[in-house]
């Protein structure tokens, strides 16, 4: 709640003061009061003659941490003193509003120390932690128009999900992956996405997944929404591949290709064209003809798995096959339902044999209403982190 003590009323008195110490001070004052009902006040201060005003009135509206403050602070972000631009940066990142982010995306060209504040200040108002200014571009390109900055809960669990990653690799370098929060050093890596009829499905908690750019709410589309976004931040020096999956596995490649432009593109586009096999319309248009075969759109999960596993080779212990891939991400909504196996133990039983050589990371993401703890068994009995989307 505002403060209505006589020294808040005083102070913000004191803000339109001629002496410009007394001015600076209040501006101070209001702030370590919480004087919410300065904040129109110190909005005015920022387009001050004064530089050093400027500035206090910046850090003032930063500590007070509105973000009804954003459209100021963002237009502070192109001040031509570079002192005024540093303290936008600094009250940018405190009250997280979306108008901040274009002008913080555009300050990742500068040189030097504010292109480095601009980018820690990205990564604490959305969470995400681009390395190159070209990634940023592509992202906010492709998702301002419909983001929404995530809630501190959201930030909580993407943060929760990088530690886990982190306390398993280590600190991952510039050039690492990041899929679902999980962060890897791997160069060679493995997406598998699931696409049966049930990822045409709506998730239920949208808020969880409100702000990300999304087209839709279905699983489907969040599962490609955030393939791509990754796909886009692949270094040259990687290699990847990917396979979606329902009732049976279609691969987009036969094995790895480098993470160039012309490979990232075309898997751009394949991951687009994506659908759900035997999804709500395909149902719909079974029941219209009074039946059909839907077992296309059911999940193999044992047979994504092994077709992941056959990709990677025959393992370390035969010189001629060693493992392309070192790194999986296995993403699906449900349990399985298709294939050799479906008992979700035999499941975790079996590829645990068959990956006791070749020595895979595992990393497994689920989405939906299902029971998860064998995807959670993959990843922890597999050297992976498993991260789970909601419902």
């Amino acid at each position: 709640m505002p403060r209505r003590t006589p020294r808040a009323r005083r102070s913000r008195a004191q803000l339109a003061h001629k002496d410009l110490e007394v001015r600076l001070a209040s501006a101070r004052t209001v702030a370590l009061l919480r004087d919410k009902e300065s904040q129109p006040l110190l909005i005015g201060l920022v387009a001050d003659k004064d530089n050093v005003l400027r500035i206090a009135a910046l850090d003032a509206l930063g500590d007070l941490g509105d973000p009804a403050a954003g459209s100021a602070i963002a237009t502070a972000l192109a001040d031509p003193d570079w002192q005024v631009k540093a303290s936008a940066v600094a009250a940018a990142r405190k009250i997280r509003a979306k108008e901040t982010i274009g002008p913080l995306v555009l300050l990742l060209r500068d040189e030097g120390r504010i292109a480095a504040d601009a980018m820690q200040a990205l990564v604490a108002i959305t969470g995400d932690s681009y390395d190159r200014a070209e990634l940023w571009e592509r992202w906010w390109e492709r998702t301002g128009a419909r983001y929404v900055v995530p809630t501190a809960a959201e930030l909580k669990a993407r943060a929760e999900a990088m530690k886990a990653s982190r306390a398993r690799y280590g600190p991952v370098r510039e050039d690492g992956t990041q899929y679902h929060g999980i962060e890897t050093p791997s160069k060679r890596i493995l997406f598998i996405i699931d696409v049966s009829g049930s990822m045409d499905e709506l998730v239920i908690d949208r808020a969880a997944f409100e702000g990300r750019g999304y087209k839709s709410y279905t699983k489907m589309e969040i599962a490609k929404g955030e393939l791509s976004r990754t796909l886009e931040g692949l270094g040259p020096n990687v290699r990847f591949n990917i396979l979606a999956f329902a009732a049976e596995v279609i691969p987009w490649k036969k094995g790895l290709v480098q993470a160039n432009v012309v490979n990232r593109s075309n898997a751009l586009k394949w991951v687009e064209k994506l659908q759900p096999i035997g999804g709500t319309s395909a149902q719909a248009l079974s029941s219209a003809l009074g039946g059909g075969n839907l077992e296309k759109g059911r999940t193999n999960t044992y047979g994504a798995l092994t077709a992941g596993l056959d990709l990677a080779g025959r393992g370390t212990q035969d010189r001629y096959y060693e493992s392309e891939i070192d790194t999986i991400f296995f993403l699906s909504d449900g349990r399985p339902t298709a294939g050799e196996y479906v008992e979700t133990d035999d499941i975790v039983q079996r590829i645990c044999e068959m990956n006791r050589l070749k020595k895979l990371v595992l990393h497994t993401i689920a989405i939906g209403q299902f029971q998860k703890d064998f995807m959670r068994d993959l990843a922890e009995r597999n050297g992976g982190v498993f991260v789970d989307l909601g419902k």
